[in-house]
């Protein structure tokens, strides 16, 4: 869980198969999400399939190849 003040400094947390991983606030590539699963991915060779869900919206999609996600800060919930 992302501390109040890593919150306050810009700072997402996203979940990448089960492993946590802290962000800046902003747009997020295909790419990038992919070597948070797969420190070395082979992107010639191989397709990755990544899927996203959007707890704050309960939106949820698939990111695909040359794509951005944009990672915002969520107001607490009371």
């Amino acid at each position: 869980m992302l501390s109040d003040n890593a919150q306050h400094d810009g700072k997402v947390q996203i979940f990448v198969n089960g492993k946590a991983v802290v962000l800046e606030k902003g747009k997020v590539d295909y790419d990038q999400i992919v070597a948070f699963a797969y420190p070395n991915p082979n992107f010639e060779q191989n397709t990755y399939k990544v899927t996203y869900f959007r707890r704050d919206s309960q939106h949820e999609g698939a990111l695909r190849a040359r794509s951005t996600i944009t990672c915002s800060i969520m107001p607490a919930r009371r």
